[in-house]
């Protein structure tokens, strides 16, 4: 708790996170690939124990980082072109479900008929924590190229015109806060 309260110390914390969960990941592969479950290691039980405290610090850690990223404590913004480089990079680099290869490509998924909304918090102040990117249709599309693929100029509409606002990807930046409900917390404020 103290740690919040230091500049760049809840960026520690959640960088710390993502270190955690992946050398239980990694421990767990290890432990459970070779050798009857020890891999060659050690003792067993010993192992188990340290990966037992191991996955509690992340439980702690998790349980912490839910008040600390409430919805009270994240701002909600809309992106679009006129943003800072910097913002539309993390962008760019973030998406993860459909990568975006170059500024035109983000260009068109944040020009007409498009929304991109993402949450800060005030510790991330220049990152986006979660990004979602919302296309608005004449209806639900039946596949991605109608939306950032070669079908998409023929399902271009005025926005007044849309009857279907089709949430196409939603991507967390921060690998640390896996399991906090940011997505949920985004896309209910975006549908808003």
């Amino acid at each position: 708790k103290v740690l919040t309260d230091v500049p760049g110390g809840l960026a520690f914390l959640v960088s710390l996170r993502a270190d955690l969960m992946q050398t239980v990941q990694q421990r767990m592969r290890k432990d459970y690939n070779f050798d009857g479950g020890c891999g060659g290691c050690g003792n067993p039980s010993a192992n188990n124990m340290n990966l037992a405290q191991l996955r509690q610090l992340d439980n702690n850690l998790k349980m912490a980082m839910t008040d600390w990223f409430s919805e009270a404590a994240l701002n909600f913004e809309s992106i679009t072109m006129d943003a800072p480089d910097c913002l539309l990079d993390k962008v760019v680099d973030g998406e993860k479900v459909h990568p975006i290869e170059n500024r035109e490509a983000l260009a068109q998924r944040l020009g007409p008929g498009r929304r991109c909304f993402a949450l800060f918090h005030p510790s991330f102040l220049s990152e986006p924590l979660c990004v979602v990117h919302v296309a608005l249709l004449p209806e639900i599309a039946r596949n991605m190229d109608v939306i950032i693929g070669a079908q998409r100029d023929q399902m271009c509409v005025k926005e007044s015109e849309a009857r279907a606002a089709v949430f196409y990807s939603i991507s967390s930046t921060q690998p640390g806060l896996a399991g906090i409900n940011l997505g949920n917390m985004l896309i209910k404020r975006a549908v808003h």
